[in-house]
């Protein structure tokens, strides 16, 4: 397990998030849902261990973040940031390489091949990076962190950060329906920052729901969406329906 347990998380003098408590479990989708400067960001941040909590801890299988070797804990968990850049010119596979982790007893090239067709960009494999449109940089960085998941160990976790917000509407969703499938098929844990509250209602199991710096819900898609709450939480009308197709789903249609 993954997780933040009482935390309190600040940068600098300023606390961005309060006493918050959030678990990601191996196999599961967590979607982290809020406004702009709910403190979406600075939790993953925390979780990741790039961020030490001012108050609380954050764990890895019970054991302190701040505890872990980097390179142990590369091998756990992997971070999408919202957008990646690159000071020097790089073929795309070269991008995707660098997610390989030494002496992962895995062969490098098959897996930046899988990595970079799963994240729908093999047929650019040959191209310089600095060529490419921002979602499909966005994809490529997409297949550089599945590569270094693919060549870690143990129960492991995906961050993503915003993950579709360059990305054209196919690509939205097969990117978190592919972040389902690490889930289910792979019991990776996979938490995603995701402002398309449908998106993430389609493809999360569970819902975390920030405003001003506090965790105010979580739970299932249904138990944590409904017009009330994101009226207060969003500042706007929208309604929650029954999916036609699946008996626990929602749709959500901007009033």
């Amino acid at each position: 397990m993954l997780a933040l347990d009482h935390a309190t998380l600040a940068r600098g003098r300023r606390v961005l998030v309060e006493d918050l408590t959030l678990a990601l479990n191996p196999g599961e989708v967590v979607g982290l849902l809020g406004p702009n400067g709910a403190g979406k960001s600075t939790v993953l941040a925390a979780l990741s261990g790039d961020l030490v909590p001012q108050a609380g801890m954050g764990t890895l299988d019970g054991r302190p973040l701040s505890q872990w070797a980097r390179t142990d804990l590369a091998r756990r968990r992997a971070v999408l940031p919202q957008a990646s850049r690159m000071a020097f010119s790089f073929r795309v596979r070269e991008i995707a390489g660098m997610g390989v982790l030494p002496g992962s007893g895995n062969a490098p090239a098959t897996l930046v091949g899988e990595a970079l067709s799963r994240a729908d960009v093999a047929h650019l494999a040959d191209r310089d990076y600095a060529t490419l449109s921002g979602g499909e940089q966005q994809r490529v960085q997409l297949a550089r962190v599945l590569a270094q998941l693919w060549s870690g160990t143990g129960p492991r976790y995906l961050l993503l950060d915003e993950p579709t917000a360059s990305l054209d509407l196919a690509h939205q969703l097969a990117v978190l329906e592919l972040a389902r499938s690490l889930a289910r098929d792979e019991g990776f844990g996979v938490l995603a920052i995701v402002h398309d509250l449908g998106l993430a209602a389609r493809v999360a199991d569970r819902l975390a729901l920030m405003m001003n710096g506090r965790l105010v819900a979580t739970g299932t898609p249904a138990a944590v969406l409904d017009s009330e709450t994101i009226a207060r939480v969003f500042n706007v009308s929208a309604r929650v329906l029954p999916h036609p197709d699946r008996p626990d789903g929602i749709l959500i249609a901007l009033a």
